[in-house]
């Protein structure tokens, strides 16, 4: 029997995430596809490919390659794109201080680091290359 590109599971893989308007893919959004570990080696396979990069534990994100470079961007900003991993978790968060002070004009101090103050407690860390978030608020602790 011949398997052609259209029945592997990567290709099945990324057409299912082609589908979703979000661009945060969790894995259990798409753990009905296969086993664990098929899966495992998908998502691997995609990410190598620079069509998804890894947040962090089962959080996936849609990525583009520059290609005059050949680097692996995100397709959106990384602070947008934790916010709409917290909200697809059910995590209640709010903007910084620093962030609050900015948007009402008390300040002209912008602010860089992106961070998010959380009202839930949140344990699992999210980075892109040398990107990480930061979590204000003493909910974080372990």
């Amino acid at each position: 029997m011949k398997i052609t590109k259209e029945k592997t599971l990567k290709y099945k893989l990324r057409k299912n995430i082609q589908a979703m308007d979000s661009k945060i893919i969790l894995r259990q959004e798409i753990q009905n596809l296969t086993d664990k570990r098929q899966l495992s080696r998908a998502l691997k396979a995609l990410i190598e490919e620079g069509y998804l990069a890894k947040l962090g534990y089962g959080i996936y994100t849609k990525t583009e390659i520059v290609p005059e470079t050949g680097d692996v961007i995100l397709k959106a900003p990384f602070s947008d794109l934790v916010k709409e991993t917290l909200d697809k978790l059910g995590i209640d968060w709010d903007l910084t201080q620093a962030q609050k002070d900015y948007n009402e004009g008390r300040t002209t101090q912008v602010p860089v680091r992106p961070g998010v103050r959380l009202k839930d407690r949140f344990r699992r860390k999210l980075a892109f290359h040398n990107q990480r978030i930061y979590f204000e608020g003493n909910i974080y602790a372990r």
